[in-house]
């Protein structure tokens, strides 16, 4: 009995394994002021994508942004997780990309009309509308004085639909930050 109970009382001294596992599958945003180049990513879509709504493209999802967060570090750079939803429904968007885990920034409602829509995909001229959708880009950010500010998006990445993003990430999510 003295046995079971001193083994009992190590268990209870251990960190839980779900909460470590939890720590090392889950993106946390860092909560910092930025200071130069960044990793941005950004996920687009909204909550009628029935193929975002798979398990298996939720948990590459949440991968992508722990993968990326780690090459943006060994890189020396800050990092970035977006998410965008567009729904019309503000709240309908919100709780769709509250299923994809932590994100340092959202961007919800006016469907293709919002301001990360227009941002991302209408001026950029180059790319399809189409969801689900993943850009990455660098940028440089400065901080001063009453001011911050933003350099121009170097986009590295985009991928669209939800085959392309899993094989993405499957391989690692790369990107090419030479490029800085």
């Amino acid at each position: 009995m003295t046995v079971y109970i001193r083994f009992c009382f190590f268990l209870f001294l251990l960190p839980p394994t779900s909460l470590l596992w939890a720590q090392e599958a889950s993106y946390v945003p860092r909560h910092e002021n930025p200071q130069g180049d960044e990793l941005v990513v950004v996920y687009i879509s909204a909550s009628n994508c029935e193929s975002c709504l798979r398990d298996d493209f939720k948990t590459a999802l949440e991968t992508m942004k722990r993968l990326l967060a780690e090459q943006a570090s060994n890189a020396g750079l800050g990092f970035v997780a977006q998410g965008v939803a567009l729904d019309w429904d503000v709240d309908a968007g919100y709780q769709f990309l509250k299923a994809f885990g932590a994100f340092d920034e959202i961007v919800v409602g006016r469907n293709w009309f919002n301001i990360a829509a227009n941002e991302y995909i209408w001026e950029s001229g180059d790319t399809i509308p189409l969801i689900p959708q993943v850009l990455v880009f660098l940028r440089e950010t400065s901080l001063a004085p009453e001011r911050v500010s933003f350099g121009p998006r170097r986009i590295i990445g985009r991928y669209l639909g939800d085959t392309t993003i899993v094989a993405w990430v499957q391989r690692g999510a790369p990107v090419d930050l030479a490029t800085r």
